[in-house]
């Protein structure tokens, strides 16, 4: 009831109003106006909505009644159209708002805030959680006290339970069920199937002993076990069942493994199979960095490592651009030389010093550029014109330009005019 200030929780009755509204029969009214049947009901007709369901007018209602009526604002009489109306039938509202219903001068008043459900007297059918019907309003049930319930009988009885809990008798209260069930029954709360890792108890003559979810055994790592929930059947991921029947992990070296036995089938990198599992090396180099092997033998070394006259994994010098397979030096970077087969710093000032080189002689002059650089006479390396399409024999100069480009006869690329 909008106008209504405080009510009484035990009989659901409106006790008093905001100032400027009168109590009546439980109603809050305008001070000004009346409610007895020779009150004035004045109807504005402006417009007219539609909605279904609603509840209808009592049509017996005193006649008695003085109605002056503003149909769109034309009459020279006040406009009071009853806003809780949202359905009229010429000037006479037929439909009330949600939770307002036609008292018997046929106008629009508010349900009784604690129904949850009323009829088209405006009497509650059903109460909230935690009241009960008495005289056709929801009242505080000294019964019906129980969060969990969904429902109640007048009485204040449950007779449904929110989901996930069910009405255990004995206690006369909503339960929650056990969260181990993945099905159970609603009537008594015991478990009927459970989750997988689970087994369902039928033994014992009590409900704390039968219909329970347990433990089938303790063996987290298995994935899916049979219908007795008992024995698994396959084990989770990297482990194997072994032949107890439990599920044992996969030695981590192994790349693969026979899921089966859980026997090595491939080991990772610097690691040798021997027998079911994977070892270090190889049992007669223990080479970490040894790529692959064949036959306990290393055929293949990691990135930056050679294989030497002893079949042992060696690292490339750090100062080589680029190593044979045997690790000799091929390039040196900018200021080293090569000398023997490794690259050692230059003592004199030679283009090897140039960045943009990309290889030299044994006597340190640049042999070759990187992309986008030409070596010249003087054995540097020159950047290419980047205006440049095509270039002559010696890479110095342009022998042709992209368009909207002009070549000079010094051979360059220019902005054409």
């Amino acid at each position: 009831m909008p106008n209504c200030q405080s009510y009484n929780l035990q009989t659901g009755i409106c006790v008093t109003c905001i100032p400027g509204f009168n109590l009546n029969a439980g109603l809050c009214a305008p001070a000004s106006s009346s409610s007895n049947s020779g009150g004035v009901i004045m109807i504005n007709n402006n417009s007219s909505s539609s909605s279904s369901g609603m509840i209808t007018p009592n049509t017996n209602a005193n006649t008695n009644m003085n109605v002056n009526i503003n149909n769109g604002g034309t009459s020279t009489g006040v406009s009071n159209r009853d806003s809780n109306c949202i359905r009229y039938n010429g000037t006479i509202c037929i439909a009330c708002s949600s939770r307002y219903y036609f008292n018997p001068n046929n106008v629009c008043v508010p349900v009784n805030p604690l129904c949850k459900d009323y009829i088209s007297n405006g009497n509650c059918s059903t109460c909230f959680p935690g009241y009960a019907i008495s005289n056709g309003n929801c009242i505080v049930s000294t019964k019906a006290t129980d969060p969990f319930c969904k429902t109640y009988t007048p009485g204040g009885v449950c007779t449904a339970c929110y989901t996930g809990y069910f009405f255990n008798q004995g206690v006369n209260s909503c339960q929650p069920f056990n969260p181990l069930c993945k099905t159970s029954n609603i009537t008594d709360g015991s478990c009927l199937s459970c989750y997988p890792g689970y087994s369902l108890s039928q033994q014992g003559n009590s409900l704390s002993q039968q219909g329970k979810c347990t433990v089938a055994f303790q063996d987290p790592n298995c994935q899916k076990f049979d219908n007795s929930k008992t024995t698994c059947i396959t084990c989770s991921s990297n482990f194997f069942l072994s032949a107890d029947g439990k599920c044992k992990q996969i030695n981590p070296i192994c790349k693969t493994a026979d899921q089966n036995t859980g026997a090595c089938l491939s080991c990772y990198p610097g690691y040798v199979l021997q027998g079911q599992t994977c070892s270090v090396g190889a049992a007669a180099t223990l080479d970490v960095n040894c790529a692959q092997f064949n036959n306990n033998l290393c055929v293949k070394c990691s990135n930056n490592y050679y294989l030497n006259a002893q079949l042992v994994c060696t690292q490339n010098n750090p100062l080589c651009r680029t190593s044979s397979n045997t690790g000799t030096c091929l390039t040196c970077y900018p200021g080293y030389v090569i000398q023997g087969q490794t690259c050692v710093i230059s003592n004199t000032l030679t283009s090897n010093a140039d960045p943009n080189c990309k290889s030299t002689d044994a006597s340190g002059a640049c042999t070759s550029c990187y992309s986008s650089y030409f070596l010249s006479a003087q054995a540097t390396c020159i950047r290419l014109d980047p205006l440049c399409k095509n270039y002559t024999a010696g890479m110095s100069q342009c022998s042709a330009c992209y368009d909207g480009y002009t070549l000079t006869s010094a051979g360059k690329c220019l902005v054409s005019s």
